[in-house]
């Protein structure tokens, strides 16, 4: 299974560039950073055994779709604000 916005929308929350769990499971607790508490610059979610990192889903959260490659407008790679995430092709038109 491919999450959808609906999906993604209905099992997280969002907030300050990160997506917290909005219900309780065998390993997780509602309210708990998704993607566990590593220091790690880019987290990794596993939905249905698919590895997902945090930003893809925060994409694919407010926008509807998953970009092949997402880059950080500041280049920060810790700073997971959706305000700072763009595409690749957007990320390229910025930086000329």
């Amino acid at each position: 299974m491919k999450p959808t916005q609906a999906w993604v929308q209905g099992s997280f929350m969002y907030g300050g560039g990160m997506l917290f769990w909005k219900f309780d499971g065998p390993r997780i607790k509602k309210g708990d950073r998704a993607g566990g508490n590593s220091d790690r610059p880019h987290k990794k979610i596993i939905l249905d055994g698919v590895p997902y990192y945090e930003t893809q889903l925060i994409y694919l959260y407010h926008h509807g779709i998953i970009p092949m490659r997402i880059k950080h407008r500041n280049d920060d790679r810790t700073d997971n604000r959706i305000e700072n995430l763009c595409t690749h092709h957007e990320y390229r038109r910025m930086k000329k």
